[in-house]
């Protein structure tokens, strides 16, 4: 399958990126249910026979406009005794982490980021 809007590098040819485009892909979908949607303004397939398809995670957000715009996906989560926590997409309370930045909670775009800020990451 080709995700509609997004041109990466291929990891069979070994061009530069490819693996963090596949690393951030994976961080988005990997055991998740999302919603494959077909664009009536493209074909089908492409010239490789791959489905060309809009990727919706079950929230409703676009995984191609996640990818292109919000690379700071690092949720900065505030407990209720005060911790600072931090959690990575994929993670198992990732999807039901909410961010209020009116309560001071936040995103990072690192993991280094979160730590120097004084977040520590949650525990597996």
């Amino acid at each position: 399958m080709r995700l509609i809007g997004i041109d990466t590098p291929e990891l069979s040819g070994r061009e530069c990126y490819a693996q963090q485009a596949a690393s951030a892909m994976q961080s988005l979908v990997q055991s998740k249910s999302v919603r494959l949607v077909r664009d009536p303004s493209q074909a089908d397939r492409d010239n490789y026979d791959r489905l060309l398809r809009h990727v919706a995670l079950v929230d409703g957000r676009q995984v191609a406009q996640i990818l292109t715009t919000k690379a700071c996906l690092i949720k900065g989560n505030i407990a209720s005794d005060g911790e600072k926590i931090y959690h990575l997409p994929g993670q198992r309370y990732y999807d039901v982490t909410k961010i209020s930045e009116s309560k001071g909670e936040r995103w990072f775009c690192s993991e280094s980021q979160a730590r120097d800020a004084g977040w520590r990451p949650a525990e597996l």
